[in-house]
């Protein structure tokens, strides 16, 4: 049975964090909330997240999108707790400071796929930066699980490498600021060389 709203209590906000933490800008921006309401009514909440001093229109959600921030804004938001009967008093994060945001390979591949001895390998990394930064690569090379190549190098020469070899790249961004997470390519194994013709075919 629901209580008669003169013998209710406002729920109470007693604290509210946001996620991630430090702020960057590699997925949305969540807050969650800590909030009490003693006579046990199941609680729900609005939003109002603040940019830089300026309210946000169309974001009332508890997840905001980092497409609409950038790099140095101050992001806080207003959270007002209702208990289904009243609405509790307002809680104001203090604002944070967005980051930097960590470049991102999402995803790494070898090709081409086919492979025999003394063929060239590329990597081919697919890369991101929520700041629009300029990203570097660096590239670890592996072969049957031993480092045999360690730079900017986007290629590695299989010249010497044997049939059943395996061979992986790992991938590591950086944007000028922070390295980003490194991130390791499937194996490929190395085939056969392809047949070559010794002689010319006899003219008819």
């Amino acid at each position: 049975n629901t209580k008669p709203a003169t013998g209710n209590h406002p729920p109470v906000v007693r604290a509210a964090t946001l996620h991630p933490s430090p702020l960057v800008l590699t997925g949305p921006i969540l807050v969650h909330v800590d909030a009490q309401d003693i006579d046990l009514n199941p609680l729900s909440f609005r939003y109002q997240w603040v940019v830089n001093g300026q309210p946000l229109q169309n974001q009332s959600g508890e997840r905001l999108p980092p497409e609409v921030l950038k790099r140095g804004d101050a992001v806080s938001v207003e959270v007002r707790p209702h208990d289904g009967l009243v609405e509790g008093r307002s809680f104001t994060l203090e604002p944070l400071v967005v980051g930097n945001s960590p470049p991102v390979v999402s995803r790494l591949t070898i090709e081409p796929e086919s492979v025999f001895p003394g063929t060239r390998v590329q990597a081919r990394a697919d890369l991101s930066d929520a700041d629009r930064d300029m990203i570097r690569v660096s590239y670890r090379w592996w072969k049957n699980g031993m480092l045999v190549q360690e730079g900017d190098e986007a290629e590695l020469d299989t010249n010497g490498f044997s049939r059943g070899d395996t061979v992986s790249v790992e991938a590591v961004p950086f944007d000028g600021v922070e390295k980003g997470a490194a991130v390791r390519s499937v194996p490929i194994r190395v085939g056969n060389s392809p047949p070559r013709f010794l002689s010319a075919p006899a003219q008819s």
